[in-house]
C-alpha cells in the first residue's frame, strides 16, 4: 500500500467535510483546529508541526514518509476508519469507481456551486480574517547555530486594525520579556537568540494567536551555564500570562560557564569558577545542554547518564537531577533527588506527568553521592526509567514526540558527568561524550 496515497485521501476527506479551500492553502489555523479535534476524539496528541509535516511531504509526493503506526491509526479514527489499513483498503476501493460516475458527481457538483453562488451572491461575505487569508507571515530561518538571528517577513496590510505583535516567550539576556509590537503594516522584524535552546514563539493578533513556530537554535557542543535553584521572577505583561504561558528561567551572559575536563575524565566545573558569578547564591543549578539533530525520533531513542554530586563539604537541601530527552514536539524526563525529597521529583512523556506532589514516587528518591547510571529506553508505546539497568517504572503513551533536538541535564550544584550515551532503536550508539581530554 502506498501510503502517501493514503495519506493524501485522509486530506481530501477532512478537506471535503470541514469545505477548506485545497490543503496546499492551509495554514497554522487548519492544523491546530485538526490538532485540537484529534485530541478530543481519540485521546491521542499529535501536534500541528505533525501534521504540517504530512500537508509537505503530500505535496511533495514524498513515496518514504511513514508515521509512526500510533500516529496513523489517530489519523484513521479521526476521519472514522478503525485503524489506517482500513483507511487505506478503502481508498484503494475508492479509486475504482467508473470514469462515468466520476464525471457525473462532478457535473453535480458544479450545479451545486452555481446554485450556491446564486443563493449567496447578495449575503455579506466573510472577512479573511476569519481563516487567516489576509495577511502573510512567514519565519524564513528557524532553525541555526547560537548565536542565531530569526527573520520574520510579514504583510499586514489587509487587516483592519493596529493590535499585532509577535511574542517571541522568551526573556532576553538583559532581563526582558521579548514582546514586539508591529507597527508597520508590511516589513521584516529581526531576533537574536544568543544561547542555545528550543524556542516557541506567537503571533497575536486581536489578542488571539494566529501563527505559531518552533525555533531551535543549536550549540557546537555541550552548553554549560548556572542559574539560581528557585525561579526568578520577570516582569511579563498581565495580558501575557492570562495567556498561560509560564515564563522560561534567565540566562544571563555572566552566567555561562566553559566546559571543563578534569585529569582523570570528568565534566566538572570547579566550585571557584562558579563563586566568581557576582549574585549567585550557593542554591544553583548547572544546566548542561546539546541541542542538535540526531536524525532519530524521541520515541525510538535510548539514552545512558552516568554522574555524581559534587562534594562541596556544605549541606544542600535536596540534591536533585533531571535527565532529559528533548523532542520538536515534546520531552522525556526523568528528575530524582535524594532521601527525603520525592515530592520535588517527577516522569514526564510529552504531555503526560507522574508527579511525586501528587503519587508516592520514593523509587526516584536515589543517593547519587556515588556515580549512579540513569537510563531512558523509549519506543513507540512506552518509556521505561533505569538506575543501573535496574527498571524504576514505565509509563504508557503513544504521543508522537517528533525528532530529537536535545540532550539536558540540570544539577543542583556542579556534578562529576562521566558519560553520556545515545542509542537508536536497533541499539547502535549514535551519539557519546567520555570526556575525555
Amino acid at each position: 500500500m502506498n501510503d502517501i496515497k493514503t495519506h493524501q485521501k485522509w486530506i481530501e476527506i477532512i478537506q471535503e467535510r470541514k469545505k477548506w479551500p485545497r490543503y496546499t492553502q492551509w495554514s497554522n489555523h487548519e492544523f491546530e483546529i485538526i490538532s485540537r479535534e484529534i485530541e478530543q476524539l481519540t485521546g491521542v496528541y499529535i501536534s500541528r508541526n505533525t501534521i504540517r509535516n504530512v500537508i509537505e511531504k503530500v505535496k511533495t509526493n514524498d513515496p518514504n514518509y511513514n508515521p509512526q503506526t500510533a500516529t496513523k491509526n489517530a489519523f484513521a479514527n479521526y476521519v472514522g476508519y478503525n485503524n489506517w489499513e482500513k483507511l487505506g483498503s478503502e481508498h484503494k476501493r475508492t479509486f475504482s469507481v467508473s470514469k462515468a460516475l466520476l464525471a457525473g458527481l462532478m457535473i453535480s457538483a458544479i450545479m451545486l456551486i452555481i446554485v450556491f453562488f446564486i443563493l449567496n451572491f447578495d449575503k455579506e461575505k466573510p472577512t479573511k480574517e476569519t481563516n487567516n487569508r489576509n495577511f502573510t507571515f512567514k519565519v524564513e530561518n528557524p532553525r541555526g547555530t547560537a548565536p542565531h538571528t530569526v527573520k520574520c517577513k510579514y504583510d499586514f496590510s489587509g487587516l483592519n486594525t493596529d493590535d499585532i505583535e509577535i511574542d517571541y516567550r522568551h526573556i532576553g539576556p538583559n532581563g526582558n520579556y521579548l514582546l514586539r509590537k508591529i507597527h508597520d503594516k508590511k516589513g521584516i522584524q529581526t531576533q537574536c537568540f544568543h544561547f542555545p535552546g528550543i524556542y516557541r514563539f506567537n503571533l497575536f493578533i486581536n489578542n488571539k494567536e494566529a501563527y505559531d513556530t518552533l525555533i531551535v537554535v543549536y550549540s557546537r557542543d555541550w552548553f554549560i551555564h548556572a542559574s539560581e535553584a528557585r525561579i526568578q521572577q520577570v516582569i511579563v505583561p498581565e495580558y501575557v500570562h492570562k495567556r498561560g504561558f509560564f515564563s522560561p528561567r534567565r540566562v544571563l551572559f555572566d552566567n555561562i560557564l566553559k566546559k571543563n575536563i578534569t585529569r582523570n575524565g570528568y565534566l566538572h566545573i570547579p566550585k571557584q569558577e562558579i563563586n566568581k558569578i557576582e549574585g549567585l547564591s550557593t542554591n544553583y543549578n548547572i544546566s548542561v545542554q546539546n541541542i542538535q539533530d540526531y536524525g532519530i525520533p524521541a520515541r525510538n531513542s535510548s539514552l545512558k547518564v552516568r554522574f555524581k554530586n559534587e562534594d562541596i563539604g556544605k549541606r544542600v537541601h535536596c540534591y536533585e537531577a533531571l535527565i532529559m530527552l528533548q523532542g520538536e514536539n515534546g520531552n522525556i524526563e526523568i528528575k530524582i533527588a535524594e532521601e527525603g525529597c520525592s515530592q520535588y521529583t517527577f516522569l514526564r512523556v510529552g504531555s503526560k506527568v507522574y508527579s511525586g506532589k501528587k503519587n508516592d514516587i520514593r523509587f526516584l528518591e536515589i543517593d547519587f553521592s556515588d556515580f549512579r547510571e540513569i537510563g531512558i529506553r523509549s519506543n513507540e508505546k512506552e518509556v521505561s526509567f533505569f538506575t543501573e539497568e535496574k527498571l524504576l517504572y514505565t509509563m504508557q503513551s503513544e504521543q508522537d514526540l517528533g525528532r530529537l533536538i536535545g540532550i539536558s541535564l540540570i544539577f543542583k550544584n556542579s556534578p562529576h558527568l562521566d558519560y553520556v550515551e545515545l542509542y537508536n532503536e536497533g541499539g547502535d550508539i549514535i551519539y557519546s561524550d567520555y570526556f575525555q581530554n
